[in-house]
């Protein structure tokens, strides 16, 4: 079974982003990660959030530029840019240990 848990954050690059969509944006990552993964053939993709709700998040003014760096067996790596207003707020580099 997929479990967005399964994703780790190694590391974070933050330009501006809101703190209280800091949170919902990283869950957003993990959970896209795990979804897109049913499509082996997806390597880069874009997301734009423009009232986005989830559960109890929230998300709102958001691009997600989502871009696979590694692919291997057991292991995948991905970099997500997160733009509002034209410039990139937050990135969140991901690894998926499968």
């Amino acid at each position: 079974m997929r479990n967005y848990e399964q994703v780790k954050i190694f590391d974070i690059k933050e330009n501006g982003v809101d703190a209280k969509d800091k949170e919902n944006l990283i869950w957003l990552v993990k959970f896209i990660i795990i979804s897109t993964n049913t499509i082996a053939c997806v390597q880069d993709a874009t997301f734009k959030f423009d009232n986005y709700r989830f559960m109890d998040t929230r998300i709102k003014g958001y691009t997600l530029k989502l871009k696979q760096l590694r692919r291997e067996n057991k292991i995948e790596q991905w970099q997500a840019s997160f733009i509002k207003d034209g410039q990139t707020v937050m990135e969140v580099f991901a690894q998926w240990d499968k």
